[in-house]
């Protein structure tokens, strides 16, 4: 099967909150170099460690953000210490929240994953993309599922209209970069060994 994102070290960070599920929070560590005190947006966040994107970032890192789960918000408020927990992605008020949370309109991670995957896509749309700029974005597209690879379609060319990136596809994943933030040639190199890219 080769090498994956799970595989990549991160030294320094406690390997029993690496729990992305394909390796998203291992990656965001690593390009960001550790960065520390950065911010995330995880929609869809999950459970407060199993399988999160962000907790190894706001426990090791001190990062902070904006959770949002529609299930398991009230484990989020007694677990985590996001700056803010929200359950119904669908009826926040994103362009209000960005405003508060992110003045700067910029965010280092974007974790973007609801059920279903229908439902990805339109949280994905209703975000203010004019207002607030993502370094990383781990947007779930479930394309082997219903209607997946005319959604996955559609989503790409949302955010490649968006001025992003797509640095890799990662299973049912696609992971995009802000190339005001990163040289995608550059995180290339430094991931090839992982992309299946050979000399």
């Amino acid at each position: 099967m080769g090498r994956t994102f799970k595989d990549l070290p991160c030294h320094g960070i406690d390997p029993a909150l690496l729990q992305g599920q394909l390796g998203a929070d291992r990656f965001v560590i690593e390009a960001y170099n550790r960065k520390r005190h950065g911010t995330f947006l995880d929609i869809g966040a999950g459970h407060p460690v199993n399988i999160s994107n962000t907790v190894a970032l706001e426990r090791c890192l001190n990062w902070t953000g904006v959770l949002c789960d529609i299930e398991h918000h009230e484990a989020l408020r007694r677990e985590r210490r996001a700056a803010l927990i929200l359950s119904d992605a669908l009826i926040v008020d994103w362009r209000h929240l960005v405003a508060t949370v992110f003045p700067s309109g910029r965010c280092d991670f974007l974790s973007l994953d609801l059920e279903p995957p229908v439902l990805t896509e339109y949280a994905m749309r209703i975000l203010p993309w004019d207002a607030i700029r993502f370094g990383i974005v781990a947007l779930e597209h479930d394309s082997y599922r219903e209607d997946g690879p005319a959604r996955q379609e559609r989503m790409r060319a949302f955010m490649e209209a968006n001025g992003y990136e797509l640095f890799a596809e990662i299973a049912h994943d696609d992971w995009w970069i802000d190339p005001q933030v990163f040289n995608a040639e550059e995180l290339h190199t430094r991931f090839a060994d992982l992309l299946g890219v050979t000399e």
